[in-house]
This record gives C-alpha cells, sequence and structure tokens, in this order.
C-alpha cells in the first residue's frame, strides 16, 4: 500500500519523541515559538528511552494524575502541610508524587532533590524546577510540580507530570499562515543546526537521547 505524501513528510522531534510536524518547516516554526525550551521536559515524560508504550498513553497518564489529584484534594493538602513541616528548609522546593504502580493509587509530597533520577549523572528535577519556578511566582496549592510512579516492564520510573507537559510545551505552539509562509531567515537556519528529527517511516526509537 502506497504512502500518502503527506504521510511521508511527517516528522517527529527526535529529542522528545512526542512532537510531530507535517514538515521540516513547521518544525523550526515550533521550535522558534517554545519547542526549544520544552523539549527535554517532554523527553521527561516519556522516561529515559521514551518508550512507544508511555508515549501512547500520555493522554491516559494525564488523566489519571489529574482524576487522582482532584479525587484526593483533602488528602493533598494534607499532605503538603506535613511536609513543610517535616521539610522547612524546602517548603518552596516541594513535589507531588502520584504512585500509580500500587492499587490504589498513594500521594507523598517531598522536596525535588529526593526524587529519583533517571540513568545517568544529569540533574533533570532541579532544571526542571527552574523551569516550573520561571513560569509561577508561588508553587501552586504549596508544590512545585507533580510527577507519576509508573511501571514500564518490571521497571519502574518517575515521569514528569504528563498533565504538565502536555499543556505547557504545546500552549503558544500555534502560529498564523503568515508566520509558516516567511521564507527561512538566518535565525532559522541557525536554530535548525539544534533540532532534533526523526522520519515516522522509521520504526526504530534513538536511544541516545536523554533527558
Amino acid at each position: 500500500m502506497r504512502t500518502s505524501k503527506f504521510i511521508s513528510k511527517k516528522r517527529r522531534c527526535s529529542g522528545c519523541l512526542v512532537s510531530i510536524y507535517c514538515s521540516e518547516k513547521c518544525q523550526r516554526t515550533a521550535w522558534r515559538n517554545g519547542h526549544r525550551k520544552w523539549c527535554q521536559v517532554l523527553r521527561c515524560t516519556v522516561g529515559p528511552w521514551g518508550s512507544s508504550d508511555i508515549r501512547n498513553s500520555l493522554q491516559v497518564i494525564a488523566g489519571f494524575e489529574i482524576t487522582q489529584i482532584s479525587g484526593m484534594a483533602k488528602d493533598v493538602e494534607t499532605r503538603v502541610r506535613e511536609a513543610q513541616q517535616k521539610f522547612p528548609a524546602f517548603s518552596d522546593k516541594l513535589v507531588l508524587m502520584v504512585d500509580l504502580t500500587v492499587y490504589s493509587p498513594k500521594m507523598y509530597v517531598l522536596p525535588v532533590h529526593m526524587l529519583e533520577q533517571f540513568p545517568g549523572e544529569d540533574p533533570i528535577w532541579p532544571e526542571i524546577a527552574d523551569e516550573i519556578r520561571a513560569r509561577s511566582d508561588s508553587p501552586p496549592k504549596g508544590y512545585m510540580f507533580s510527577v507519576v510512579k509508573v511501571h514500564l516492564g518490571k521497571s519502574k520510573f518517575t515521569l514528569f507530570s504528563p498533565s504538565t507537559a502536555l499543556r505547557m510545551a504545546f500552549e503558544g505552539q500555534y502560529f498564523s499562515d503568515d508566520e509558516t509562509n516567511n521564507s527561512i531567515d538566518e535565525d532559522e537556519i541557525d536554530d535548525s543546526k539544534s533540532l532534533g528529527d526523526q522520519d515516522l517511516d522509521c520504526d526504530s526509537d534513538p536511544l541516545d537521547n536523554k533527558c
């Protein structure tokens, strides 16, 4: 069966493995409109190896995350107060963990530096915390952001909030027809050197892109 010309031109960002573009020009425009900043955050939402299982389930995981947090609002408030008393030096650096690896799901509030790191030595959570804090004057509801612990095979991974990442990474990446029709300028050429892309007709997932 032949693949349509439109489908064959689609591209996936090889950095986060989440964003999909209709063309290289659209990818470059999105990169300049914000994806440059949120690419790493999205990568930390799909796990250290960019599992297709997690990528394909992001919206479902985000739905569970939102449902659990809203449904246990009183419990979250209590745990935030307890964490603020237990970790007074880090009261402005608290993170809410939604543990979906157990039934029923459990909530924890702990300082950001206590989160499990992905394989490797990159201090991903402090970097994400800096990004989130730059967009907000004070932690909402007593914590900076939420994370979700999930199963991937026999392993467990703590992922950055899918609901937050999907909302913040794509809000403002829409652009007018005029922008897409503009010719590529020198800045776009420079930016393209930093772009990671992957043709969608390639089935393999790159393993060397880390948060």
